[in-house]
């Protein structure tokens, strides 16, 4: 999820998708406007362990990373790996379709999503996605520094 305002369009070849988390609970979650995760233990741990500040986090998800709800199974996500957001754009690629979507509560926080192409959403509607959380990243804002690995 990128929240760099002067990308207008998301590319296939765009670094991971990051987003700054709004806050880092002490119930081992991240919550921003538009998301609730909880963390895997080693991400848990990795930030247990780092000595920076949590204002100073930012979280990254890659496309492949998010899949549409609606096609996945029950055990195939958890309650606390959703977002919601809205498409602006779909590119059907055969394998896959490539997403373009914003934040329901921010239309600049744009980012791309790699779902099956089972998923019938179409540009304009709403979507809700589920992370993997077991492959999502922290990175220290002062470094870039990947904390979680």
């Amino acid at each position: 999820m990128t929240t760099n305002k002067r990308d207008t369009h998301p590319k296939l070849t765009d670094p991971p998708p990051r987003t700054k988390p709004r806050e880092l609970g002490f119930d081992a979650g991240l919550r921003e406007e538009f998301f609730e995760f909880g963390l895997p233990v080693d991400v848990e741990r990795a930030v247990d362990e780092w000595d920076g500040s949590l204002d100073s986090l930012t979280l990254g998800v890659r496309p492949e990373d998010l899949s549409d709800l609606s096609v996945l199974d029950e055990d195939e996500y958890t309650e606390n790996s959703t977002l919601d957001a809205q498409v602006k754009v779909v590119e059907p690629m055969g394998s896959d379709k490539f997403l373009t979507v914003t934040s329901k509560t921010d239309d600049d926080t744009e980012f791309s999503a790699r779902v099956a192409p089972e998923s019938s959403v179409e540009p304009g509607e709403s979507i809700s996605l589920s992370a993997t959380l077991d492959k999502i990243h922290l990175f220290d804002d002062e470094t870039g520094q990947n904390i979680t690995y």
